[in-house]
């Protein structure tokens, strides 16, 4: 019996050195065009750190009642209409259980939207956390501690003009305006005296 013809297998003809040569350089331009099509030039997240604004919270132990205090401070190294630093001191307003580090900073965050302030700098991110889960999931943070000051962030931030945006920077780093803010706000705590004044904490209970 005879068997199946075996098929005949075509091999391609080799490439010569030149053609080799033509298809790398045509898709080294190829390469080269599409790298630099999708390329995107570097933008400075800040374009100016002195026009931000830079937030910050204090609390410590009262020398002489060994109770917590705090305060709140806001510093921008220049304010645009005056060519010269503002620096604001708050009084967060707590009370009891509400005396604490997270309220100060949150104070801070909240005057700085009050006062009509677009860019804003924190160095605690659990704030910033916090109004993102009281933007996204209100009922997520309803009993939190400080739950007015959330809200109060959130509705003057979704009815702002303008867009305001929050900056996260690192604490005790050397950055002027964060330095500034710290100073202001344990200049709050100790003095017990400030330019704003919350109104006092709801009860958390």
């Amino acid at each position: 019996m005879q068997g199946k013809a075996e098929e005949e297998i075509s091999t391609p003809t080799p490439t010569t050195h030149t053609s080799i040569a033509a298809n790398i350089s045509q898709l080294q331009t190829l390469h080269n065009t599409n790298v630099n099509q999708y390329k995107i030039p570097h933008i400075p997240k800040v374009q100016n750190w002195k026009l931000i604004t830079y937030t910050d919270g204090s609390a410590m132990q009262d020398a002489v009642s060994k109770q917590q205090i705090i305060g709140a401070g806001i510093f921008t190294p220049t304010a645009t209409d005056t060519n010269y630093s503002d620096t604001i001191t708050i009084n967060p307003g707590g009370s009891g259980p509400t005396l604490t580090i997270n309220r100060a900073e949150l104070a801070a965050v909240l005057v700085a939207v009050q006062k009509g302030y677009t860019d804003i700098a924190t160095d605690s991110s659990f704030s910033l956390f916090q109004i993102r889960k009281q933007l996204l999931n209100p009922m997520a943070v309803l009993h939190h501690l400080h739950r007015e000051l959330l809200k109060d962030i959130v509705d003057l931030n979704q009815s702002s003009p303008s867009t305001v945006t929050f900056y996260k920077v690192i604490s005790h780093s050397g950055i002027i305006g964060n330095e500034g803010a710290d100073h202001l706000a344990h200049k709050a705590a100790v003095n017990q005296t400030s330019d704003v004044s919350l109104p006092p904490a709801i009860d958390p209970s």
